[in-house]
């Protein structure tokens, strides 16, 4: 049987039969340009020089490094770096120090967890009421004044607005959706309250109001719920990749 050694980087290795080579040139691990040696050589000599090599040797197998992240305008949440998601408590943060922002973007997220945050806002200040009413009035003062809730209810009303315009924004549309449906609605108000009183003062209203007056008012009522449904849509819709026109 003849014994070969053969050469891994700077270390001898061997002694094996022809067989065990041949294996290793299957695996790879002897290659064309590896120095074999058998007692018949007087020097070492390239493996090519004595063995068969079908075809090229394939290089080590390595796994694939993780494709870096392309676009440095999408955060690790998957959104918008300018309307990244945010918790409950960043999200009231945010949006009271932007009290009357309306330019730029807001995420889901910072919408729908400050209106959680109005909400509970509002909740614990009527609560707070309820109780000052009973204890003033236990004392024979009249008092019905709810104070804390119309001072939470007003207090909130602008950053509401302003998030929710953001909102509009974070989908690359206009916040005039959320504002011209506001001043569609006080036109309509205004004018069945003009109707009604012009239809009172000229009798028209004597006995009931006529058939139109109520078609008005189910014309807007129709119109307003189709409008609510839309805005809500918008209101959880995931906002575009990437900058828009808003931020």
């Amino acid at each position: 049987m003849t014994e070969w050694y053969y050469a891994v980087g700077d270390e001898r290795q061997g002694p094996v039969d022809t067989a065990e080579i041949e294996r290793l040139i299957e695996v790879g691990t002897v290659t064309p340009d590896t120095l074999v040696w058998k007692a018949e050589l007087a020097n070492w000599e390239p493996a090519r020089s004595h063995f068969t090599f079908t075809g090229a040797t394939p290089p080590p197998l390595q796994q694939a490094a993780p494709e870096a992240d392309t676009n440095p305008e999408i955060g690790p949440d998957g959104l918008y770096v300018g309307a990244p998601s945010r918790e409950f408590m960043e999200a009231a943060k945010v949006c009271m120090s932007k009290y009357a922002t309306f330019s730029g973007r807001a995420s889901r997220s910072e919408f729908w967890f400050f209106y959680l945050f109005t909400y509970i806002v509002v909740f614990v200040a009527q609560i707070v009421d309820v109780v000052l009413i009973m204890a003033i009035a236990a004392s024979g003062v009249p008092f019905f004044v709810p104070i804390f809730s119309v001072i939470a209810i007003f207090g909130l009303l602008l950053p509401q607005l302003a998030v929710s315009w953001r909102r509009i924004h974070d989908l690359d549309r206009t916040g005039w959706w959320l504002g011209g449906g506001m001043l569609v609605s006080l036109v309509f108000y205004i004018a069945i309250i003009v109707v009604a009183i012009a239809g009172e003062a000229s009798g028209q209203f004597s006995s009931e109001p006529p058939p139109a007056f109520f078609a008005l008012i189910g014309f807007f009522v129709l119109g307003m719920l189709i409008y609510g449904i839309v805005i809500f849509i918008f209101y959880v819709t995931k906002g575009t990749l990437g900058p828009n026109r808003f931020g």
